[in-house]
């Protein structure tokens, strides 16, 4: 296939991904975005998933690191079963400016609900919350007359309300146990379950969700929907993965505008009995045995030109793809891009000390540079993410590395086609490294602010 009509195919790809992912309206769903005034006046920040006839409102709230988008699913759900849903973002996270303040969530959700009693009147409210928002909640709706229903997803109350309570959570939800659950709900909250999702995927659940939805039916004494969108998590799904790999493969044809003649190999260094350099134990696990040379092309600065090319074109067109459907992370942020490029010069330093070590292995080409550094650096986590599972007040911090390992795996495969577009491993250390602050730049709170 020409390079032409790999760009095309490339491009169409992301195209169609793109058209499915904002389907939403298209399956008469309405979305608007909406800012209301919170605790002190500050702004507090949400989208409203508007169906033709509402039968009642719920209110979405999200777990810390987290955002709306990530509860997009879950709200688009609500909203194909007569829900009109309000996802809405926790200061200091998805689209809001201002600094992270936990103390201040339980103020939010009440400026929330208030909002909705007035807005949506006579319509019956109820809040769903994950994690940091199921947690914050039970803080202040315990009355009865607080809320009309409560739903904690993959969360805890600090004390039992005493409004209509749903306890919902993954079979293999890290912060607490079935019996934990039990002993929460004292006999007063429902309890429902999933054998499908842990902590990180309750939100995306199509078995939890329903069964949410049906005690929110019967609770709030509503007529139910007839059927389920068991497809939209799957359609989700396909198009973030096919739209990210298109978004990888055009990000790599920019770099290849930029690469310059490739510079000739300094002689390999012979090989010594014994390094303290992890990618090569697991080289010689594979099968790779022998010092590897740095491939090089053109200047240093060349190579810082190169890898921004290949970082950017990737991070724009995963922005647009997954930005108010997965994962917030609109590059108009001003907070969030200050602190990005902040990140940037740490994070570089960081991958280039790596790659340099990942090349001394004697690579024999892209597919052996992806899996030694993806094996060297995912193991260890993954092993590390199992071994806590059984150990309580472990299992949460086990799933926090299972996710960094997939991070890592994925950053592997930029450095590796950064590196196969440019053939310089400083441009694919460079894009990698910016592509790692990107992430951290919007997956933690945002800790300064108004």
């Amino acid at each position: 296939m020409t390079r032409s009509r790999s760009i095309l195919l490339a491009v169409i790809v992301y195209l169609v991904a793109f058209a499915g992912l904002q389907a939403a309206e298209r399956a008469g769903i309405a979305r608007e975005t909406v800012q209301i005034p919170g605790p002190s006046g500050k702004p507090c920040l949400g989208t409203i998933w508007r169906p033709p006839h509402p039968k009642g409102v719920i209110l979405v709230g999200h777990g810390i690191t987290s955002n709306q988008s990530i509860m997009a699913l879950a709200a688009q759900t609500f909203c194909r079963n007569g829900y009109l849903a309000v996802s809405f973002d926790f200061w200091g996270h998805g689209r809001s400016r201002e600094r992270f303040d936990e103390r201040q969530n339980a103020a939010q959700v009440l400026a929330w609900r208030d909002w909705a009693r007035e807005q949506f009147k006579p319509l019956p409210v109820a809040y769903l919350g994950h994690s940091m928002g199921g947690y914050s909640a039970s803080e202040c709706l315990r009355k009865p007359e607080d809320i009309d229903a409560f739903v904690l997803l993959g969360a805890l109350p600090h004390d039992l309300p005493a409004c209509k309570t749903l306890v919902a959570a993954g079979r293999f939800e890290e912060l607490f146990s079935q019996e934990e659950a039990d002993r929460a709900a004292l006999g007063r909250a429902e309890l429902a379950t999933s054998p499908f999702s842990n902590h990180a995927l309750e939100p995306w659940d199509p078995v939890l969700l329903g069964r949410v939805i049906a005690w929110l039916d019967r609770t709030l004494g509503l007529e139910p929907r007839p059927g389920f969108p068991w497809n939209r998590g799957l359609l989700t799904l396909i198009g973030t993965f096919f739209g990210g790999a298109a978004a990888l493969a055009i990000a790599e044809q920019a770099a290849r505008l930029t690469r310059r003649p490739v510079r000739p190999p300094s002689p390999a260094l012979a090989s010594r009995r014994w390094s303290l350099n992890p990618y090569r134990l697991t080289g010689r696990i594979l099968g790779i045995t022998g010092m590897g040379t740095p491939p090089r092309a053109g200047t240093f600065l060349t190579s810082i030109v190169s890898g921004i090319v290949f970082s950017l074109s990737f991070i724009v067109l995963l922005s647009w793809l997954i930005d108010g459907q997965v994962f917030t992370c609109s590059l108009t942020h001003a907070g969030r891009c200050y602190t990005w490029i902040l990140l940037i010069p740490f994070m570089t330093a960081m991958t280039l000390g790596s790659a340099w070590a990942l090349e001394r292995v004697a690579l024999a080409g892209p597919r052996s540079r992806f899996w030694v550094a993806a094996l060297t650096r995912c193991v260890p986590l993954l092993i590390l993410s199992v071994a806590f599972r059984p150990w309580p007040g472990w299992a949460f911090g086990g799933m926090i590395l299972g996710i960094l390992a997939l991070v890592l795996a994925v950053l592997a495969l930029i450095y590796t086609k950064a590196t196969r577009a440019t053939e310089d491993f400083r441009a694919g250390a460079i894009a990698s490294g910016i592509t790692l602050a990107w992430v951290a730049a919007f997956w933690f709170p945002l800790v300064w602010g108004p």
